[in-house]
C-alpha cells in the first residue's frame, strides 16, 4: 500500500541539465518530508512527498513493469486507502481510460520505458494543480509555475483531461470525463435526497485514512459545518489516533466567521482555535501570498491572505491535513447572486460554468496556500 501524496511533481522532458534539481526544490514547501528522483536520457521525473499515511513508506517515483510514474494526490479505490501504487496497472491495462477508473483526486505523469510514451492526466475538477511548459531546453509538467524554466510558455493542463505522447512531440489534451448534461435532469425527489446525504458521507470517510494530526477549517457557514459534523461524527472510529476533531477559524477581530464558528465548535464538541489577524498582519503577507498561490487575481488573492495565514498557524501546531467546505456554493449555487437567476435552466449553466472554473480559483487557492506549508486540504 502507497500513502498519500498530497505533494510535489516536476517533469523534465529532453532538458538534461542540472538545474531540474533545482526547480525541483521549489517544490519542497508542498512535500516537505522526503525527496525522490529517476531519470534517463531524454526524460527525468522528480517528487517531494508530504506524508500524510504510512509516513514510513510510499515514497516515489513508483517505478513498477515498464512504468514510472509521479502522482500528486489520492486515489481510494486501490487495493488500500489512498493508493496511488495502482496507476502502473491501470495505465499497462486500460491506457487513457485510467483516470476513468480512479475514484480520487490526482494529477500525474507517467513514463513507459519500453515505447518511450508520456502519460498525463488530471482529476476531473482540477483539486490538484498541475502546468505545462514548452521552451527553448524542454518540456515540462508540474505542481507550480515557481519550478518551471521561465524561458518557456506555460499553460494549465486542463482538469478532466489527459495526454499521451512521444518523447519529443507535444501533448494533445483529450476530454476523458463525462459531461454534466445530467444535471439538466436532476430533479431532487426524496431518493437523490437520501444519496446526496450518503455521498456526502461517503466523501468525508473516506478522506479520514491517515497517520498524522489533522482537522477541519470551520468558518461557521452551512459548508465547512456539514462537513465538521460528519467529520465529528465518525472521527472516533475512523481516527482512533486522533479521535476528537480539532477545528480551526480564522478572521479580523469581530469576524462574524469567529462568532459563529465557536457556536458550532460548542454544539459538534470539537477542540476549536480561533486565530485573530489585524489589517496590518494581511497586507505584509500580500507579496508571499501572491508567490504562493502564483496569481495576481485579486479576488483571489484577497481571499487567500487569511488562508495562508492559517497554514501558517497549522503548521506551527503540527496539523498536516484539513477538510474543508470548498467548492459547495459552486455546485450548489450558494452565493448570493445566484437568487436573481431567471430560470432552473440558467441556474444549471451558471453552476456548470463555475464548477469548470473551480481549479482557477477555489481550489488553487485552498491548495496552494496551505500546501505553502506543507498542509493538505
Amino acid at each position: 500500500m502507497s500513502a498519500f501524496t498530497m505533494c510535489g511533481i516536476l517533469a523534465v522532458l529532453r532538458d538534461r541539465r542540472p538545474s531540474a534539481f533545482f526547480r525541483l526544490s521549489q517544490l519542497e514547501r508542498r512535500g516537505p518530508d522526503t525527496c525522490g528522483t529517476w531519470s534517463n536520457e531524454t526524460v527525468w521525473l522528480g517528487h517531494t512527498r508530504l506524508a500524510i499515511v504510512g509516513p514510513e513508506s510510499g515514497v516515489q517515483p513508483i517505478v513498477d513493469g515498464d512504468w514510472v510514474v509521479v502522482i500528486n494526490g489520492e486515489i481510494y479505490n486501490g487495493s488500500g486507502p489512498t493508493d496511488c501504487d495502482c496507476v502502473p496497472g491501470l495505465l499497462e491495462t486500460h491506457g487513457l481510460d485510467a483516470p476513468k477508473l480512479m475514484d480520487g483526486i490526482f494529477s500525474f505523469v507517467a513514463y513507459n520505458q519500453r515505447t518511450h510514451s508520456i502519460v498525463v492526466a488530471r482529476d476531473a475538477i482540477g483539486v490538484t494543480p498541475l502546468y505545462w511548459a514548452t521552451g527553448p531546453n524542454g518540456v515540462y509538467f508540474s505542481s507550480l509555475i515557481a519550478a518551471i524554466d521561465p524561458q518557456a510558455t506555460v499553460d494549465i493542463v486542463p482538469p478532466g483531461h489527459c495526454a499521451s505522447f512521444k518523447v519529443g512531440e507535444l501533448p494533445t489534451f483529450q476530454k476523458w470525463t463525462s459531461d454534466y448534461n445530467v444535471w439538466s435532469e436532476l430533479t431532487l425527489t426524496v431518493a437523490p435526497r437520501r444519496q446526496l446525504l450518503e455521498a456526502m458521507f461517503r466523501s468525508v470517510e473516506k478522506r479520514l485514512t491517515g497517520s498524522v494530526p489533522w482537522g477541519v477549517l470551520l468558518s461557521g457557514g452551512l459548508d465547512s459545518t456539514i462537513v465538521a459534523a460528519i467529520a465529528a461524527k465518525m472521527a472516533r472510529l475512523r481516527r482512533p489516533d486522533y479521535p476528537v476533531v480539532h477545528t480551526f477559524c480564522i478572521g479580523l477581530k469581530g469576524s462574524p466567521d469567529l462568532h459563529w464558528a465557536k457556536l458550532v465548535a460548542q454544539e459538534l464538541g470539537t477542540h476549536h482555535t480561533s486565530l485573530e489577524y489585524t489589517v496590518e498582519e494581511g497586507l505584509a503577507a500580500v507579496p508571499e501570498v501572491v508567490r504562493a498561490v502564483e496569481t495576481y487575481d485579486v479576488t483571489t488573492v484577497r481571499a487567500s491572505v487569511p488562508m495562508w495565514l492559517m497554514g501558517r498557524y497549522l503548521k506551527r501546531r503540527g496539523i498536516k491535513m484539513v477538510l474543508s467546505g470548498e467548492g459547495s456554493d459552486e455546485l450548489f449555487a450558494g452565493y448570493l447572486y445566484n437568487l436573481f437567476c431567471p430560470s432552473e435552466r440558467e441556474m444549471v449553466h451558471e453552476c456548470r460554468r463555475k464548477m469548470e472554473q473551480l481549479h482557477a480559483y477555489d481550489c488553487a487557492r485552498a491548495n496552494k496556500t496551505l500546501g505553502d506549508f506543507g498542509v493538505e486540504t
